[in-house]
């Protein structure tokens, strides 16, 4: 399985995909097991819970744009995730720059991440 999410609407949260008439909702469903940086893949690691299947998120050849996490606040799961435009230190708003797309994740109360990535996709660990 591999959800594409590079060419999904700007500014909606895709927390919920559907794959082959199956429902994936990564908030009311699934819970964070592990994120983590390999060369230029982001990865975020998710378990069902329920039935413990795991799902990744990957997105590839990441520049980080923003990354605010407060370890003293517990959270368990995605809240926001969508595609968004990126806004460049001079004020300018592109939805590709540099070939790439921009991504707003969302994780607990003011836990964000900001991206951009060449590649943008779910699919099973």
């Amino acid at each position: 399985m591999k959800i594409n999410l590079i060419t999904q609407q700007l500014f909606l949260n895709i927390l919920e995909v559907n794959y082959q008439s199956i429902k994936f909702d990564l908030h009311s469903d699934y819970s964070l097991e592990k994120i983590f940086l390999k060369d230029t893949k982001l990865i975020i690691k998710l378990v069902h819970d329920k039935d413990n299947t795991l799902l990744e998120i990957v997105f590839d050849g990441v520049i980080i744009i923003d990354l605010n996490v407060s370890f003293n606040l517990e959270f368990s799961s995605l809240h926001t995730l969508q595609r968004g435009k990126y806004e460049s230190p001079d004020g300018h708003l592109f939805e590709t720059y540099e070939g790439k797309k921009c991504f707003y994740i969302e994780f607990g109360e003011e836990n964000i991440l900001s991206l951009l990535c060449s590649e943008a996709f779910i699919t099973n660990a």
